[in-house]
This record gives C-alpha cells, structure tokens and sequence, in this order.
C-alpha cells in the first residue's frame, strides 16, 4: 500500500486516512537488493506508486538506504519525519 498524504483535513496527529492510499500490485522488475531478492518487491510497488519513503526494519532493506528517489527509513524515523 502507498499513502498519499499521511493526515486526515485538519487532523494535526497524522492518522492515515484510507481514501489517500493506492494499492498497486508491485509487479514492476527491479534489482535493488542484492542481499534478499524477494525484498525487491517493496521498492517495485514504492516505484508504481510513486511513494517518497519505504518504511522497514528489515535489515537488508534498510542498507539500501535511498533507491532513486526513494529513502529507506525506519517506523520511528518515518513517524519523526512526518509529525
């Protein structure tokens, strides 16, 4: 799933409001970690759907750190950012 904007109008907590998500299928071919293939379908779907942020705390995706223009954070650091 990617989140569009993260907050609710005139919700300053930033919950996720369901309308302002995409789900895509992540089908896109990639290559981005070489460590564990299989999490290359993360960024295949952040790719098709245009996200800003892949949030994990899996350790192979977080050594990417950034693919294109796509940064890897983890759920703290994500919450941090967007508050």
């Amino acid at each position: 799933m990617v989140l569009g904007d993260l907050r609710k109008e005139g919700d300053a907590g930033g919950s996720a409001d369901p309308r302002l998500s995409e789900t895509v299928e992540g089908v896109r071919p990639v290559t981005v970690v070489p460590a564990d293939a299989d999490d290359d379908k993360y960024f295949a779907a952040a790719l098709e759907g245009e996200a800003d942020f892949v949030v994990s705390g899996d350790t192979h995706v977080l050594e990417i750190g950034q693919y294109e223009r796509i940064r890897v954070l983890r759920p703290r650091a994500f919450l941090e950012k967007i508050q």
